[in-house]
């Protein structure tokens, strides 16, 4: 796992290459494909393959977004989001899910996510929700 000093904001950041994002899934196959996929967008990447993992990582990381899976063992994306959240300065969420339960989709954006990306991944569409996530953090 990369880890770098404290974070700066995107409004303060002087190029993509200074935004990380965080992938956080227990597919290993997914989160590498991720990590690759962030990094040809030109952001630096992180992974972690369970919440305990993900709950270090952004610490150690200090991600602006995060792309969460749900469903994994122990703590689970639910547990995850509750800890980000309560940073005072939380990344933006974007939960990645091959669950289409729409009542839990609400409920995680009420929660704080920031969007909730079904699987399998239209990487041209995650690009856009990544923009416009670190949209919402500089303003």
């Amino acid at each position: 796992m990369t880890t770098c000093p404290r974070a700066a904001t995107p409004r303060e950041s002087r190029g993509k290459d200074q935004i990380r994002v965080l992938i956080v899934d227990d597919e290993s196959d997914l989160a590498d494909m991720l990590a690759d996929a962030v990094r040809a967008f030109g952001y630096r990447s992180a992974i972690a393959f369970n919440g305990v993992q993900a709950v270090r990582a952004a610490r150690e990381f200090s991600p602006h977004v995060v792309l969460l899976d749900i469903r994994m063992p122990g703590i689970d994306g639910h547990g995850v989001l509750d800890h980000l959240g309560a940073r005072s300065s939380p990344p933006a969420i974007i939960v990645i899910s091959g669950n289409a339960d729409e009542e839990e989709a609400r409920a995680l954006l009420q929660r704080g996510a920031f969007d909730y990306v079904m699987k399998p991944i239209d990487l041209r569409y995650l690009e856009q929700v990544i923009v416009a996530a670190l949209g919402s953090l500089a303003s």
